[in-house]
């Protein structure tokens, strides 16, 4: 059934929902790893899971920089400080091909995470204060061209989405979100006057 409903979909309404897809995909945290020179890690996410710590096999906390095997075969390069990531994690495709590279600060992701499409143009440029999506997310075509944005607060849509046409650059979809629900535009403009 799904597909014959994609089927009849717009290019477009195909593109975001590639989009979406690849959105969730890219913000999924790993919840399994194995580091290249040593057995299992134990991976401890914090409640609200907005900051994460690595333990080793011998339940020491990881210092220095590692490079882990995800569980995808995707690889990681990650410095450690008391077993929270600091710095750049950078994750390169199993042929090497960087395809993220985020910023930590004891172990929460911190300004700008930028994700790749394999011919290195970026599909995706995510912000983050102390550990959640803050501010403008933006989303490009394999083309390289600005595809759209949306705003969060609170690691929550917020504010205007917008999706422009990839050919044109004209706006193909405007939605106003209000505290992670979709609302229609007379009711957003009003709640913000």
């Amino acid at each position: 059934m799904s597909k014959h409903i994609i089927s009849r979909t717009s290019m477009c309404q195909k593109i975001i929902i590639l989009f979406l897809i690849s959105f969730k995909l890219c913000f999924s945290q790993h919840d399994s790893f194995q580091i290249l020179e040593d057995k299992d890690l134990e991976v401890i996410f914090s409640k609200d899971r907005s900051s994460i710590r690595f333990k080793d096999s011998d339940k020491k906390y990881l210092n220095g920089q590692k490079k882990i095997i995800n569980v995808d075969d995707s690889r990681s390069i990650v410095s450690f400080i008391d077993g929270y990531p600091n710095g750049k994690w950078i994750i390169e495709d199993k042929n090497g091909i960087v395809i993220c590279i985020s910023n930590y600060e004891n172990g929460k992701k911190e300004g700008k995470d930028i994700y790749y499409y394999a011919n290195g143009n970026i599909k995706l440029i995510a912000n983050y204060a102390n550990g959640i999506q803050e501010g403008k997310q933006e989303m490009y075509y394999y083309s390289g061209v600005y595809g759209g944005e949306f705003f969060c607060k609170n690691g929550v849509k917020h504010g205007v989405e917008t999706w422009y046409k990839e050919i044109s650059g004209k706006v193909f979809k405007t939605s106003y979100f209000i505290n992670g629900k979709e609302v229609d535009s007379l009711k957003y403009k009003n709640i913000l006057e």
